[in-house]
């Protein structure tokens, strides 16, 4: 077992490299036209546009319906271009990560009146139909099933607007989907200062004269204080403290952010933006969600602040509904946590393994790889859901799923050669003498060779060891060998990341 080990190290080795990149695919761009869209208000649009992007290729099974698309929507003044950054796109979609794009069909869409899909300022300006969320959720349900050919979602998920959106989909297609994970929302009426912040964001361009009913030559001067209310909306008071102490600083930051935002930005695409909220109210349906659904907000989310309450109460109509509400840390950013997913990757890793097709029977046949590749995937996917597991159970020091995963024999060699074995491990968890704290998983990768396999991967956080806190940055190679048909934890390599640079 150990030589077999020390082989497995040596070629693992070489995948370190690998790991450490935030590399994923260029996505493919496209547009999808609705002939004749009805929206809810009565009004029509000869020819709505819905753009796109995508990563990945379909897998359909023996029935023909497709078992790997997952369905990324945005914000409320946001794109599908927010997500194509190394904090999201490069967490989540590269190589031996959680939504591989080699592995799945990554679908997403602009929303009606965002990025490049039909919006006011391509021409109608206040003269173009009052779409809500009901008409935004329709049109990407026409593209997916009419225009790319997908009768089935493995995931849908969303941040903010697009979070909102995942709670629609849930009510409206229950059938449609395997897992849903709604971020940075609330399944309920906007209502409250929510509403409020909204009604002053459309009231700022509206109640302009510059406006001139949306027929402006110029953007008018409203648009610049309805940004200042979206900046307070979604602002971070802990980490601006932090970032901009100084007067100067604080508005050196806030002139940045007005320049940036306002030259983007249209004012009758932001009123139209916001006012599509109105219709929004998934809860009449929250009980006919049929597929498993987690909702994540961070406790510094001024949009949707946990004192309300409203999550925790409505969570409990979800048949397989949970929540998670991520403490605030040195990390989280506000309402923005929701597009940083090293933060709460860990949950979904737990959603994805717990809705799996086929995880209580035989999963589905998938065209493509044949029946060998198709196990030995499937034995990978097991194995990376294992080590999402036990390092959750590090970070808080539940010894239980830790000894449940980990080997009788399991070793781990240090950056020095010291030899940890399992008992001593367990033993300074146990008394306190090393905790972690907000440790996270980074960079996955995982191989099966037979009854082996090898995960190369890195962790953040803080350890805390002997009284003493320090950054934990960590690179390692982990193996896992079957015994009596369980994968069990057998060794580890680590090192600190910058050693593992060197």
């Amino acid at each position: 077992m150990k030589t077999r080990v020390a082989r497995v190290f040596a070629v693992l080795t070489l995948l370190c490299a690998a790991g450490r990149g935030a590399e994923y695919p260029k996505p493919l761009e496209g547009d999808f036209a609705l002939r004749d869209f009805r929206f809810e208000s009565g009004e029509t649009l000869p020819e709505l546009r819905i753009h796109y992007a995508t990563l990945g290729q379909p897998a359909r099974d023996r029935s023909g319906v497709v078992r790997n698309a997952v369905l990324i929507l945005h914000g409320t003044t946001g794109s599908s271009r927010q997500f194509f950054t190394d904090a999201f796109a490069g967490v989540l979609f590269g190589p031996g990560q959680l939504l591989d794009a080699s592995r799945y069909y990554l679908i997403l869409p602009d929303g009606i009146g965002t990025g490049r899909s039909s919006r006011p300022s391509d021409g109608l300006r206040a003269r173009f139909p009052h779409y809500g969320y009901r008409d935004m959720v329709e049109a990407q349900y026409r593209l997916l099933t009419e225009g790319l050919g997908v009768n089935h979602l493995r995931l849908v998920m969303g941040t903010s607007m697009g979070g909102m959106h995942t709670w629609l989909w849930g009510g409206t297609h229950p059938d449609f989907m395997d897992a849903l994970l709604p971020l940075a929302c609330l399944p309920a009426e906007i209502a409250g200062r929510n509403r409020m912040m909204r009604r002053m964001i459309i009231d700022a361009i509206r109640d302009d004269p510059e406006w001139r009913g949306g027929d402006y030559e110029t953007q008018p001067h409203g648009l610049a204080r309805a940004v200042d209310v979206l900046l307070l909306m979604t602002s971070s008071p802990l980490q601006w403290q932090k970032e901009h102490p100084t007067r100067e600083s604080a508005e050196r930051f806030l002139e940045e952010q007005r320049r940036a935002r306002l030259a983007s930005m249209d004012a009758n695409d932001m009123l139209y933006q916001f006012d599509a909220s109105r219709d929004y109210d998934p809860s009449p349906r929250l009980s006919e969600i049929r597929a498993p659904l987690l909702a994540i907000n961070s406790a510094d989310d001024q949009v949707n602040p946990p004192e309300l309450g409203i999550l925790e109460r409505e969570i409990r109509k979800v048949p397989r509904g949970r929540a998670v509400v991520l403490p605030i840390t040195d990390r989280t950013r506000g309402h923005g946590t929701h597009s940083l997913p090293a933060l709460w990757q860990a949950h979904l890793a737990a959603l994805l393994a717990e809705s799996e097709p086929g995880a209580s029977g035989p999963a589905p046949a998938v065209a493509g790889p044949d029946a060998r590749e198709t196990e030995t995937q499937e034995e990978a996917a097991r194995v990376e859901k294992l080590e999402h597991e036990l390092v959750a159970a590090i970070a808080r020091t539940d010894l239980e799923t830790y000894s449940r995963i980990v080997a009788e024999d399991y070793a781990a060699y240090d950056d020095a050669g010291r030899i940890i074995p399992r008992a001593e491990a367990i033993a300074s968890y146990r008394s306190g003498k090393r905790r972690y704290r907000d440790l996270t998983i980074h960079d996955v990768t995982t191989r099966v060779y037979g009854d082996t396999a090898v995960v190369v991967a890195r962790t953040e956080g803080f350890r805390l060891e002997n009284g003493r806190e320090e950054p934990n940055r960590v690179r390692y190679i982990r193996v896992y060998a079957r015994r009596g048909g369980e994968w069990k934890a057998v060794a580890q390599l680590a090192a600190p990341e910058a050693a593992a640079k060197r």
